[in-house]
């Protein structure tokens, strides 16, 4: 059992599978963007 991530408007779909390394990549570009836009906001308060 597992949790599937679907990202409709861009078209891309997380299976947490480790099978499919492009995909794994993509998830962790993305983590690593969200949570530089979080540190950023959380300095500027």
């Amino acid at each position: 059992m597992g949790v599937i991530l679907k990202l409709h408007k861009e078209n891309l779909t997380f299976n947490g599978s480790r099978s499919d390394f492009y995909s794994d990549w993509r998830l962790t570009i993305l983590s690593g963007f969200a949570q530089f836009a979080r540190n950023i906001i959380l300095e500027r308060q």
